[in-house]
């Protein structure tokens, strides 16, 4: 092969991984999934990433707009502005109409250097989350528990933020062909319920029904006393004082019944015990919330209470066993309803648009830009 060839050869063999290299950096990239949560850096615990999934689903099922959230070991070389941008755009994070995807990336402090974090945007939510406020996301809400390590928390803190955001822009469900149909009455309906609570939350409680709840609201005889005076000082007839004075008792007996804690129940049953509640009643209670407080933990539909529930159990004397059982039928409703919301999504969520004619939410192919914001911890 003469000098001519190799200069040829060598010239195509350019080309080739010219055109390879993108794609080499594409395949470091994470595959797109059918999650809102990616703890790809095992960093945010089983059941942590269950009860986010579930909310930011929810969130984009109800609203079209979509967080994601990715935590990876190691950026593989990347930027984080960059990964978190191609990971956005490749997955296609939102609704195509509207780009209004959020993906937060995370890369903790490990061995592959120190932590990152970035908060990038799709084009369609860059006006209500600015690269300015994205920032001030990280740094006050975030920062204080990556500083601790605390990883999930720094996430649920930075969401917690970005969906008022997100809704202040687009909060509409996905479109059905029942959109091109007149809504002129629907608009009409919604006027007026609008004005209704509009009405309500002007029409605030005059200071003589504010004296009365105060009366019958009171938790201690001091604080009785003192509402009293104040309702005689605007001049309530002492019959209304007196049916306020009436609620007392039975209203402390339903704050005794919501305690959340042992301490909470004995604060209000020695209040109660001085306002004209018999002693026979209160260790009627007290014997009552054994059960209130263990039917409560089996009622649980939240991961994050169940352990809270769990200890106002167990002051109430409930048995190690019984507290054990409950929390078994609580996380196996939780389980279950998890279960039935994810199948009603499976295979439909992420398509991004419809199939026979049904129209879901998922990652609908939103674009991204370079908006957004990021730090080093």
């Amino acid at each position: 092969m003469g000098l001519n060839g190799l200069i040829r050869n060598w010239r195509r063999l350019s080309l080739v991984l010219a055109c390879l290299a993108p794609l080499a950096l594409l395949a470091q990239i994470p595959d797109k999934t059918d999650r809102f949560v990616n703890d790809f850096a095992g960093v945010l615990g089983v059941s942590n990433v269950a009860e986010l999934e579930h909310r930011l689903q929810m969130f984009s099922d109800t609203t079209t707009n979509q967080i994601v959230v990715v935590t990876v070991s190691d950026l593989q070389g990347y930027d984080p502005a960059d990964y978190a941008q191609r990971l956005g755009q490749q997955w296609g994070v939102g609704h195509e109409k509207y780009d209004n995807g959020v993906i937060i990336l995370l890369k903790p402090r490990n061995d592959n250097g120190r932590g990152r974090v970035f908060i990038a945007t799709g084009y369609g939510v860059e006006g209500v989350l600015t690269d300015v406020r994205a920032g001030n996301i990280i740094d006050t809400k975030m920062m204080p528990h990556l500083a601790e390590g605390d990883y999930y928390a720094a996430v649920v803190a930075a969401v917690d933020e970005i969906e008022p955001l997100l809704l202040g822009e687009y909060h509409e469900s996905w479109e059905t062909p029942a959109d091109t149909q007149d809504n002129s009455g629907w608009l009409l309906v919604f006027f007026v319920l609008l004005m209704a609570f509009v009405w309500i939350g002007l029409k605030k409680p005059s200071a003589k029904t504010k004296a009365l709840n105060a009366i019958s609201e009171a938790e201690s005889p001091e604080d009785r006393d003192s509402a009293v005076e104040s309702a005689q000082q605007i001049n309530i007839s002492q019959t209304k004082i007196d049916r306020a004075l009436a609620k007392i008792p039975g209203r402390l007996k339903a704050k005794m019944r919501e305690s959340s804690s042992r301490l909470r129940f004995e604060t209000l049953a020695s209040a109660a015990a001085m306002m004209g509640v018999s002693a026979d009643e209160i260790a009627a209670l007290r014997t009552q919330m054994a059960s209130i407080t263990l039917n409560n933990l089996k009622g649980c539909r939240s991961r994050f209470s169940l352990s809270k529930l769990a200890e106002t159990a167990r002051e109430f004397g409930n048995s190690e066993h019984d507290i054990e059982m409950a929390v078994l039928a609580a996380l196996a409703a939780i389980a279950i309803a998890e279960r039935m919301v994810r199948s009603s999504y499976r295979g439909s969520r992420f398509n991004g648009g419809s199939s026979g004619g049904t129209w879901h939410s998922g990652f609908g192919g939103g674009s991204f830009g370079g908006g957004g914001a990021g730090r080093s911890f």
